[in-house]
């Protein structure tokens, strides 16, 4: 075996050594997502999840939990009727995942090959250019508009018989900012050949959601999760949202049983509580304008945003005060490297208790 040369031209490291390579998209591959260790005592402002927790009924029905939903393999009908209700629309256009992030990879890995071209704005949710890169796609990579707005006429402007994919974030992440619906319409009816992706992980906070277009509409698919409003991103549990064809094509993808019953315990009683949701998002939308005031009364530019998060301007401190904040147990998102944001961090809006406690510790920093 050491001496057939087209193995070792595949298979062997400097040495000459026989190993076992990843294919050639992964082989150059970045890990660009390193989960930070030791997070449970601190105050989590950087991974934009609910910060009230989950609803209590979640937890009682956790207690609950039986031999038989460890034990067997589990069972989905009943979730996603109740799941159907809440969203006012039929079962056979759901097909629930393991998370959002699960539901990307799907869709991804069902309808693009490589070499396929997908247009992506960017800044956004690092997932799309990261899978993208596994696949072997061709990333169009658009720019937010200065303001940090959806650069419509850029995008209808790449939208041509290649196009295989585009991808709306709305809310996006992380700017925060949303697409109109009018210019959503725009580019359903450009890519018309075109999967049109939209990542509604955030539409708690924005109330805005294109679900009612998946029957007027055969190429639109949208992404939606239990992490942020319900406060599940612990079991991760997310969902897709299309007509009957594409749904039956991605379960071709997904593999059996790919949604544990834990998840599916917890779903379930999340759904039976929606005024937990109302709450959270209630504080969400008051603790966000508390801090952004705050911010400003410091001189301190923040954008505008419509999710649970916002995105500050430090200029040349934003990796003095990053690593200060680090140092003193209160995490953030430093996406000073993404286009557009430099000098920015990215903040979860929490509790009002961890609201003003990072608004002193700025204060008192920026004084330093």
């Amino acid at each position: 075996m050491k001496n057939n040369k087209y193995l070792l031209s595949y298979f062997s490291d400097t040495e000459g050594e026989i190993i076992v390579g990843p294919k050639a998209s992964i082989k150059n591959l970045i890990k660009s997502f390193h989960i930070r260790p030791n997070r449970r005592d601190k105050i989590k402002l950087d991974l934009n999840e609910n910060l009230m927790g989950c609803s209590l009924k979640v937890i009682d029905a956790l207690k609950k939990v039986t031999c038989d939903d460890i034990s067997i393999y589990p069972e989905y009908e009943n979730f996603l009727n109740k799941l159907g209700n809440y969203l006012e629309i039929e079962t056979d256009k759901i097909l629930i995942t393991n998370g959002a992030d699960d539901a990307i990879r799907i869709v991804m890995d069902t309808y693009l090959d490589k070499n396929d071209e997908v247009i992506i704005p960017i800044p956004t949710f690092y997932l799309f250019e990261k899978h993208g890169e596994v696949v072997g796609v061709k990333k169009t990579l658009v720019p937010l508009n200065p303001d940090l707005s959806f650069p419509i006429n850029d995008i209808l402007e790449k939208i041509n018989e290649r196009t295989k994919m585009v991808v709306v974030v709305t809310p996006n992440n992380p700017t925060g900012t949303v697409v109109s619906r009018e210019d959503i319409l725009k580019v359903l009816n450009k890519a018309k050949n075109a999967i049109v992706l939209i990542d509604e992980a955030y539409f708690h906070f924005s109330h805005v959601s294109c679900k009612d277009l998946v029957d007027d509409y055969p190429n639109l698919i949208i992404v939606q999760t239990f992490s942020k409003g319900f406060g599940l991103a612990g079991v991760r549990l997310g969902y897709i949202i299309s007509n009957n064809e594409i749904l039956e094509n991605l379960k071709k993808v997904t593999l059996p049983y790919h949604v544990n019953g834990l998840s599916i315990v917890a779903g379930t009683a999340a759904l039976d509580d929606l005024d937990f949701v109302n709450h959270y998002v209630n504080l969400v939308k008051n603790n966000r304008q508390y801090f952004s005031e705050e911010l400003g009364k410091i001189g301190i530019q923040t954008y505008p945003s419509q999710a649970n998060f916002v995105i500050a301007n430090f200029g040349e401190n934003c990796d003095m005060i990053y690593n200060s904040l680090n140092e003193k147990g209160i995490l953030v998102n430093n996406v000073s490297g993404k286009p557009l944001l430099k000098g920015c961090l990215r903040i979860a809006i929490g509790t009002k208790s961890q609201m003003e406690t990072l608004v002193n510790e700025i204060r008192d920093i920026t004084k330093e």
